[in-house]
């Protein structure tokens, strides 16, 4: 039923709830990637700026807070060193977990064990 009659206003909705919130709860030494959500934008995930991807991921994952290490690997034809500011993110950005079936209470606690861990 879920797959087949979505609501996608619903889910647009939650997602951008429970992004603003994470905005709203973490503590201002975890740096957020943008500096805010643009109108309409429909966020999968909370990205954060951490000094230790690994170490960060680990950390959170032992709390129970599976994050997402996106951009690890870098192209053949485009290796570390051919653009440092995509080495920056690849290296630094780790996202937090914002899909629809959370809710308030899971960001409330995702934000507050982030706040601990993921400070900059």
């Amino acid at each position: 039923r879920i797959v087949r009659h979505p609501d996608a206003d619903e889910v647009v909705a939650r997602r951008r709830a429970n992004y603003l919130r994470f905005a709203e709860r973490l503590d201002p030494r975890v740096r957020a990637v943008f500096a805010a959500l643009p109108d309409g934008a429909c966020p999968l995930s909370y990205p954060i700026l951490v000094q230790d991807k690994l170490a960060v991921s680990a950390r959170l994952m032992a709390e129970g807070i599976e994050t997402v290490n996106m951009w690890s690997r870098h192209h053949p034809r485009s290796p570390r060193g051919s653009y440092p500011e995509i080495d920056f993110l690849r290296d630094h950005v780790l996202e937090l977990p914002n899909h629809q079936g959370l809710r308030l209470e899971h960001v409330d606690f995702m934000a507050e064990r982030a706040s601990a861990i993921a400070r900059w």
